[in-house]
């Protein structure tokens, strides 16, 4: 069974005050998406969210913010269709790594040394 993880690779942010008066808006998250099926064949994934901030939504100060917020701000950017399909090639990945189907030669068959 493949497990799947999200790890933070960095966050853009927006220093100075928006309109609504938020300093360190985070404007982009920066991600990798890992799939491991703990035999020690992985595969991973990158990509980037971009935020955009409604005026009722709940507002979380830089400093407050948590791991599961950026998750969740990630899943939710991103929707569950794509996490799947990104899932999928994940585990093909993992699949490729533990039967491989293809290879890269090297060794030219017409070179003698």
């Amino acid at each position: 069974m493949i497990e799947y993880s999200w790890h933070i690779n960095a966050l853009d942010r927006s220093i100075g005050p928006d309109g609504d008066g938020h300093e360190n808006v985070v404007t982009t998250i920066h991600y990798r998406h890992v799939g491991d099926d703990g035999e020690g064949h992985t595969a991973s994934t990158i990509g980037t969210v971009s935020l955009s901030w409604e005026e009722d939504d709940e507002w979380i100060e830089f400093d407050d913010i948590e791991e599961s917020d950026i998750i969740s701000w990630i899943e939710d950017g991103i929707g569950e269709d794509r996490i799947g399909e990104m899932q999928a090639s994940l585990a093909a990945k993992i699949e490729e790594a533990i039967t491989p189907t293809r290879d890269t030669v090297r060794d030219m068959p017409w070179d003698d040394s």
